[in-house]
């Protein structure tokens, strides 16, 4: 879910210039999703999930790591996404 909201916010960042009509209510929405996912208690329960499953770990862990810089195992240990980190990849313009 969070390198999905990741993906998206890059996405749209890279629409930023473009010229959208209508579409107000949703963009504020998405952007209220992405504010509710990138709090502290958020990245706390990510990271606990994170390093005490290596089977979740395993598959996205370093994907996690090569976009948001924590959130897997580099060497055999765990790496925590911080919360700047993720602030930064789903912030919106």
């Amino acid at each position: 879910m969070i390198l999905a909201a990741a993906v998206a916010a890059e996405q749209f960042r890279s629409l930023k210039e473009a010229h959208i009509e209508g579409g107000e209510k949703e963009l504020q929405e998405f952007k209220k999703t992405l504010a509710n996912i990138s709090t502290e208690p958020v990245v706390d329960l990510i990271n606990k999930m994170l390093e005490t499953n290596d089977g979740l770990n395993e598959d996205a862990g370093p994907i996690l790591v090569k976009f948001l810089g924590g959130g897997g195992r580099v060497d055999g240990e765990y790496v925590p996404l911080q919360l700047e980190q993720l602030q930064a990849a789903v912030r919106l313009p």
